[in-house]
């Protein structure tokens, strides 16, 4: 019976290793990550994983293009970004996500887009005074916004695991600030007031 728990526990040791060297190997892409991707993408991949588009072309085709995605590889705008805010646009850098309610409201504001499920604060310069508008969903963790004053119209941003609704603004001096992203449920957009030209305002 002893010599069975011992070897269970030398068992589950053992793969417990080999699971974090697993996840550390993932994020770091250390050994053997680029030698596992290798035979995934020359095995499973092209015998499983691989979809005839139209004779001659399948999903293993854009491999073509993989010199662009290395020069580029900001394509998907994955870093926060300024823009002037219009009709129906979309709030985040990676949904199509958009305002259904009291869009005109915003008719001279910026948005910075960042992404849906953002994790570090977004750290800004703002050039002069001006006042910040966060967009709050119920089931997020609102605390932050403690201090914030709620304005007295609502909006109707819709997604998946999200409807932000409640509407919060705070007025903010010329200077550097971290801003929190929100969560953890999504990112909380993030409205400017249009008081500068949209090259003055630095995101870092």
């Amino acid at each position: 019976m002893k010599k069975i728990i011992k070897f269970r526990i030398i068992l589950f040791f053992f793969f417990s290793i080999f699971f974090m060297w697993g996840v550390v190997t993932s994020q770091y892409k250390i050994f053997p990550y680029q030698l596992v991707k290798f035979l995934k993408d020359n095995t499973y991949d092209k015998v499983m994983n691989n979809p005839k588009f139209y004779p001659g072309v399948s999903r293993q085709s854009s491999r073509n293009f993989s010199k662009f995605y290395e020069k580029y590889p900001n394509y998907l705008k994955n870093k926060p970004f300024l823009s002037r805010y219009n009709k129906n646009v979309n709030i985040w850098s990676d949904r199509l996500y958009y305002n259904h309610k009291n869009d005109d409201k915003f008719t001279n504001f910026y948005v910075i887009k960042i992404q849906r499920h953002q994790k570090n604060k977004v750290k800004i310069f703002l050039p002069t005074e001006t006042q910040i508008y966060r967009m709050l969903c119920s089931i997020n963790d609102n605390s932050s916004y403690k201090d914030w004053e709620i304005v007295n119209f609502e909006v109707a941003i819709i997604g998946k695991s999200c409807v932000h609704t409640t509407v919060v603004k705070k007025k903010f001096n010329k200077g550097i600030f971290k801003l929190d992203p929100g969560g953890p449920v999504s990112s909380d957009p993030i409205f400017i007031l249009n008081t500068f030209s949209e090259t003055e305002l630095k995101i870092y």
